[in-house]
């Protein structure tokens, strides 16, 4: 069976042992902040929400400890 959902990390906790998680993931913004997709999923890597990457993207390219604050906390959870 294959599920597509944006639940990944909600559902890995439920599923049975041999089942498999892939991810597709943006590898990052260009110019205009439109996200970069890279469509060929990575076997067994669960992939980051496009939240978490525009945050990480936005705390490493701007200089404020306001989204270094926001990127802390997207990814501590």
């Amino acid at each position: 069976m294959v599920v597509a959902t944006h639940l990944g990390q909600e559902i890995q906790k439920n599923i049975p042992p041999s089942s498999r998680i892939d991810g597709i993931e943006a590898k990052g913004l260009d110019e205009y902040f439109e996200l970069i997709v890279d469509h060929n999923p990575v076997l067994g890597k669960l992939a980051s929400s496009t939240p978490e990457l525009i945050i990480e993207k936005l705390a490493s390219s701007k200089n404020t400890e306001y989204y270094k604050f926001l990127n802390d906390k997207v990814k501590k959870k």
